[in-house]
């Protein structure tokens, strides 16, 4: 059996007694949610189901009144898949409405347009998870595309500070709520389960707080509680649990994202690093080298002209016939073996 089964034998058998088996509860919560003033009970026909559709799952409390089918369903953890559940629960409900399944069957089948009272469904929150005052839960939201059926329910807090307009308008509910808060603090002092349960129902009984069933039914509701004390405990247990191992796996993704990013970005970087200075040092070696060969060339071409001219003025001192080739040379400090070269290259002996 799962936790959530036997959670919801805990409380949820409480919120059955409390609604299910006192047809002037249920009336009362229906006159409070629908803005209603209706005061004959004996116009409300309870229908819950004893076994529904989902092994040994039975929905809270479902009746006929004013032509609607309402279903309650009480919740001490929060399910999204309540509009899911609902679906089976009315389901069953409209073929016990038809009169069983072989007249179902039958009248489905007939030309004649069969009328059904209108589903109405509302979840009762009490869980220890913080949720909206309100919120709607939608069938569709479980369908991966788009659909044609829809199922909404309607979930409403009643935990303590919640939902105070509809706790004024029925003290069954807002006794309800007031008996499982009283609860829970006992069990923040630290007091046993089985006393937290006690002394709750000592002091709801002494304050006239659901004091009628509660006197009743005392060794029926503590057992109960006592069963979903100890689940809401495990199914609190379980969400801190998963809370610390949200916030581990995060920081793990963190580091590991952290150091494979480094990686990475080391990577690039060296590589974009190393692109840009190899282009950075090849126009920096051509605009050195460009430069460089210039000034060689200038230097080398200068030196060059240089000779040249030395060589014409040679040539001039020799003409003239006062000197020779040698001693001209020497005069004008030229290398005479660098002339006669010369001479050979422009060809002249």
């Amino acid at each position: 059996m799962s936790n959530e089964i036997v959670n919801r034998e805990g409380k949820d058998a409480l919120f059955k007694l409390v609604f299910g088996e006192h047809p002037e509860n249920a009336l009362t919560l229906y006159n409070a949610i629908n803005g209603t003033e209706y005061t004959n009970v004996e116009d409300l026909e309870i229908t819950t189901l004893r076994d529904a559709v989902y092994i040994g799952i039975k929905n809270d409390v479902s009746f006929l009144f004013n032509h609607d089918m309402n279903l309650y369903e009480h919740q001490s953890t929060y399910c999204p898949n309540m509009p899911l559940r609902g679906l089976g629960y009315f389901a069953d409900l409209y073929q016990i409405y038809l009169g069983g399944e072989e007249v179902s069957r039958a009248r489905l089948y007939d030309k004649v347009l069969v009328e059904i009272p209108a589903p109405k469904y509302y979840v009762f929150y009490n869980g220890t998870e913080e949720r909206k005052e309100a919120e709607d839960l939608y069938l569709s939201k479980a369908y991966p595309g788009e659909g044609d059926i829809e199922i909404r329910a309607h979930m409403i807090n009643i935990n303590a500070g919640h939902s105070r307009d509809i706790k004024q308008k029925c003290k069954a509910l807002a006794d309800y709520s007031e008996l499982i808060s009283r609860i829970r603090e006992n069990r923040k002092k630290c007091i046993s389960k089985e006393k937290a349960v006690e002394t709750a129902i000592d002091s709801c009984i002494k304050d006239g707080v659901l004091d009628v069933i509660l006197r009743k039914e005392r060794a029926k509701v503590a057992n109960a509680l006592y069963t979903a004390l100890t689940e809401e405990e495990i199914e609190e247990l379980r969400r801190i649990q998963m809370e610390r191992a949200t916030k581990e796996g995060f920081t793990q993704g963190y580091d590991q994202g952290y150091d494979q990013g480094y990686d990475q970005g080391s990577k690039k970087g060296y590589d974009q690093g190393s692109k840009e200075g190899y282009d950075q040092g090849s126009k920096e070696g051509y605009d050195q080298g460009s430069k460089e060969g210039y000034d060689q060339g200038s230097k080398e071409g200068y030196d060059q002209g240089s000779k040249a001219t030395k060589f014409e003025d040679v040539d001039k001192l020799t003409a003239e016939g006062t000197f020779t080739a040698e001693r001209a040379c020497e005069i004008l400090g030229v290398e005479y073996d660098s002339y006669r070269e010369y001479k050979v290259r422009d060809g002249q002996k």
